[in-house]
């Protein structure tokens, strides 16, 4: 019995120190826990202006996030506006024309949670194109009620599905995945 009530007094404890994350800051650290091991892009976080800003150091790479990001992400009557920037450029971003498969393997170049991209023509010919990362747990903090910790752990491409705007036949998933794809066509 004083076990137990040891521990309920510990869980009292614990939940006077929660602080709940809200959804914009969660968004905040799925994007920057995306891009944590590339060394190319740097995600800032204005929570003041509600601004995300990825600074991109090659120009590519900064070209494809742009059309890949999202403008603006919004939860209820809260609005995140969500700008790239070239940062070792005085080129400011066009209008080039990529495919899917090109703005994702620009995207990622370098990036060693991503394996690679493949478009696959099934039904009357509608592209399916699948976006393949590593089979590996990313883990950001969220003070959320799912862990004690106050950690959120997910598969980089459920990151992906979260982070980047919906797109018709793109689908996210891991290697493991990809291989009973490539398998079955």
């Amino acid at each position: 019995m004083k076990k137990l009530i040891k521990f309920l007094k510990g869980v009292k404890k614990r939940m006077a120190q929660l602080n709940l994350s809200p959804a914009w800051d969660i968004y905040y650290m799925q994007v920057k826990t995306l891009f944590a091991n590339d060394p190319e892009v740097n995600v800032i976080y204005d929570r003041d202006n509600q601004k995300l800003k990825l600074y991109v150091d090659n120009a590519e790479k900064a070209e494809a996030l742009n059309k890949l990001m999202p403008a603006e992400k919004t939860w209820g009557n809260v609005t995140m506006n969500i700008t790239v920037y070239p940062s070792n450029t005085s080129k400011t971003l066009t209008d080039v024309k990529m495919t899917y498969v090109e703005q994702f393997e620009a995207a990622f170049k370098g990036n060693q949670n991503f394996n690679f991209v493949k478009t696959i023509n099934l039904l009357y010919n509608n592209p399916m194109t699948f976006v393949v990362f590593a089979p590996k747990i990313a883990q950001y903090y969220t003070d959320n009620m799912g862990d004690w910790n106050g950690f959120r752990s997910e598969l980089y491409s459920d990151l992906a599905k979260e982070v980047f705007r919906e797109l018709p036949g793109v689908y996210y998933c891991t290697d493991k995945v990809a291989d009973n794809l490539t398998a079955w066509f």
